[in-house]
């Protein structure tokens, strides 16, 4: 069963209330801003662009990830730390969904 950006809205609207203040950026992408993620089997992919401040985002994101689970969808957090990351969001920014 496919999954759609459309189910997951509530659920994104509470990853940009929780990173508002905290993140620089966080951007979502992958198969369910492209329409094919598939309940089970995909997962929702979230890059983040760190603030000035440590913070531990799966803590931060403890109900979202749980909310997302109960879905069947995993949260996979992408942190932009480093220069692999950077790379990353230069190559998924035309595709993406910014969220902060």
């Amino acid at each position: 069963m496919l999954i759609s950006l459309k189910d997951v809205r509530e659920i994104i609207s509470d990853i940009t209330s929780k990173l508002k203040g905290v993140a620089e950026e966080a951007y979502v992408f992958g198969s369910i801003v492209e329409g094919g993620a598939i309940i089970g089997e995909s997962d929702l992919d979230l890059l983040i662009i760190p603030g000035s401040r440590e913070v531990d985002y799966f803590s931060l994101l403890e109900g979202v990830i749980e909310k997302l689970l109960d879905l069947g969808i995993v949260l996979h957090i992408h942190i932009a730390d480093n220069a692999t990351y950077i790379h990353l969001l230069k190559s998924i920014k035309n595709d993406a969904i910014k969220i902060v």
